[in-house]
């Protein structure tokens, strides 16, 4: 392999590095701006907290489904539907 060839191939692997270093930058940035929208939107501090108030909304949201449902058939067999 000549020199010219490495030094082809070197000054590729710079501008992936260099590259892969401004991509890096630019998702620590989306990360850093989605967990302050995270702190400020829903008082969460850290992804676990989210996973766990999503767990627990969904509890929510499904009780509340089941209770609608019940009150829902109880009408039919009310009104007669």
């Amino acid at each position: 392999m000549s020199n010219e060839s490495m030094l082809m191939q070197l000054e590729k692997l710079k501008k992936e590095i260099d590259q892969a270093k401004i991509d890096k930058a630019t998702a620590e940035g989306r990360l850093d701006s989605l967990m302050k929208q995270l702190k400020t939107d829903y008082g969460l501090s850290s992804i676990a907290e989210a996973e766990k108030e999503l767990t627990k909304l969904t509890e929510e949201i499904n009780g509340n489904q089941k209770k609608v449902d019940g009150l829902f058939a109880e009408l039919k067999t009310k009104f007669e539907w």
